[in-house]
């Protein structure tokens, strides 16, 4: 071993001046370093070859899934026992999140109040969409529940769906641009100038607050969608102000957020302002507020993640849909059904206490 050493040390000293690594020594952090860096530019690599690779709808959903506090669901599980993901509900989250297929029929099941059954073709840009049922609904209603949790937090009074008399001479009729990008729950609050949320807090400062989930995967978004980030829910932030332009003091906040979990910057500085807000009223207090941010984040990854995941359960087992109400947002699933339970073998990823903290 040591003759093949010296012959490899006066080989290479005729290619290079600088002094060369022993191999029986520890490796220099400095040359731990560069390892680091080169490893993070091969992945880069492979990422950018892997991204040209994938087809534009895939390229949707990876740029939909980025973004502040997008998965936090699987990180820094919510406190909130009403967001606690049941298996079936956690194998629809992780297929949606990378691409898989998801089990169920060919044909949606939902089924309206009125008996009217979907049985369109059972697809993610569908079920996120689907107007029987109540999927839509329910991930509409769960957004502005998780709005008004973090509104009670910073000590404000909270009221749901309230008319602003300031914005009814703006009030406009339109129909869809695209079919499966309506909400008839966003656009009926709409016509009538209703916010999804007003709080008022102790300080006098009144927030109205209106929320909409945009599926980034429909025509509308689409073209623009697969190449820049957060595209739905900037237009989606566009298409509040424009419906309600500050009027008599009066500025709206929209809560945008993707399907996928993406948080619109306007959410995302009303997020901050709350803290703000908090941190005013609890001066004592000066870890709790950043601690608060990581919490409201991580539930509202909870809840669009179990609100898109309840409206796949109803499109795959059928659902009839309802008036949804705070109380019956998430109800307790019995998983004792058979058609409930997952197909793969429970681990303790997929386990129904996964994401008890």
């Amino acid at each position: 071993v040591g003759s093949e050493m010296c012959i490899r040390d006066s080989i290479c000293t005729k290619y290079t001046s600088l002094p060369l690594l022993s191999f029986q020594q520890p490796t220099p952090i400095a040359v731990k370093a560069l390892q680091g860096k080169l490893t993070d530019v091969l992945h880069q690599q492979a990422a950018i070859l892997l991204w040209k690779a994938a087809q534009p709808m895939d390229q949707v959903r990876l740029l939909s899934c980025r973004g502040t506090g997008n998965g936090l669901v699987y990180k820094n599980p919510s406190k909130r026992k009403s967001l606690h993901l049941d298996d079936f509900e956690f194998e629809i989250a992780g297929c949606l999140r990378v691409g898989a297929a998801l089990p169920g029929p060919p044909l949606c099941q939902n089924c309206s109040h009125a008996g009217k059954h979907c049985n369109r073709p059972l697809s993610v840009i569908h079920i996120l969409s689907c107007k029987i049922g109540g999927g839509v609904s329910l991930i509409h209603k769960a957004l502005a529940a998780q709005v008004a949790n973090i509104s009670r937090d910073i000590g404000a009074t909270v009221h749901f769906e309230v008319p602003i008399p300031e914005f009814h001479s703006s009030a406009h009729s339109s129909s869809p641009i695209d079919n499966d990008l309506f909400d008839p729950l966003e656009e009926q609050n709409s016509q009538a100038a209703l916010m999804d949320v007003v709080a008022h807090c102790p300080n006098g400062a009144e927030f109205l607050l209106d929320v909409s989930v945009r599926n980034p995967q429909t025509s509308r978004y689409f073209s623009r969608a697969c190449s820049s980030m957060g595209h739905a829910a900037a237009r989606g932030e566009a298409d509040k102000r424009v419906r309600y332009p500050t009027t008599v003091g009066k500025t709206v906040i929209p809560c945008i957020a993707e399907s996928f979990g993406y948080i619109g910057p306007a959410f995302l500085d009303f997020i901050d302002v709350a803290v703000e807000v908090h941190r005013d009223n609890h001066p004592e207090s000066s870890s709790l507020p950043k601690l608060l941010k990581q919490q409201w984040l991580g539930d509202i990854s909870a809840s669009l993640t179990k609100s898109v995941a309840r409206s796949v359960r109803s499109a795959v087992h059928g659902a009839q849909g309802k008036r949804l109400t705070a109380d019956n947002l998430f109800p307790q699933t019995d998983t004792s059904q058979e058609n409930l339970r997952l197909t793969i073998a429970s681990s303790p990823v997929t386990a129904p206490m996964h994401n008890v903290s």
